[in-house]
């Protein structure tokens, strides 16, 4: 496994020649721990702020100001958190850019299903737009009838969140096709780590 993470770090901007299906997901896998490693160490310190102030209004026996501060206080947290996803969402296309290429190469693919990753792009420009859409959700007025306000939020950004995943299953699928046997028009077989 380290071995897969050492060769796509150091063929970080190779986008020739083939990548096993193993050396492939050994480097998603690495990636994915890492950026969830980096997006607790970021978060943990943002809610036990948002945490720290509504045990503070909390204390002071008043659960009107709970019930105000915390929907408020959601919305002001949804921001950060959500520049944070298209943040390491972009870097995460970065660095696996040359590395999805090899792995298409390996399946006798052109580096043309790069597509895939340009669709998720694409995706990920659209959630600063949503910010705001995100943060009318967080803040239910009084009265209001939550079912109807989920069905109007929903209906707001339902469709652009769905398309999010189409490239993701894209994704997945050219990644796990099986390798051509032998050498191809992209090179010798690749060496499996």
């Amino acid at each position: 496994m380290l071995a897969s993470i050492k060769y796509n770090l150091r063929h970080l901007l190779d986008f020739s020649g083939r990548d096993a299906r193993q050396t492939f997901w050994y480097f998603v896998l690495f990636l994915y721990v890492a950026n969830m490693g980096l997006s607790l160490i970021i978060t943990i310190p943002l809610m036990a702020t948002m945490m720290s102030r509504i045990v503070a209004a909390a204390q002071t026996g008043d659960p009107e100001t709970v019930d105000q501060m915390m929907p408020q206080m959601m919305g002001d947290f949804i921001g950060p958190i959500l520049w944070l996803s298209v943040i390491s969402g972009v870097f995460f296309v970065v660095l696996l850019s040359a590395a999805f290429t090899r792995r298409l190469h390996d399946s006798n693919l052109p580096g043309w299903g790069l597509g895939v990753l340009v669709l998720y792009l694409a995706s990920l420009a659209r959630i600063p737009s949503m910010i705001e859409a995100m943060k009318g959700f967080m803040t239910i007025q009084t009265g209001e009838n939550p079912i109807v306000h989920a069905q109007a939020f929903q209906q707001q950004i339902g469709l652009i969140s769905l398309l999010g995943w189409v490239p993701m299953i894209l994704f997945i699928i050219f990644g796990v096709r099986k390798s051509t046997d032998g050498p191809n028009r992209y090179g010798e077989a690749p060496v499996r780590f």
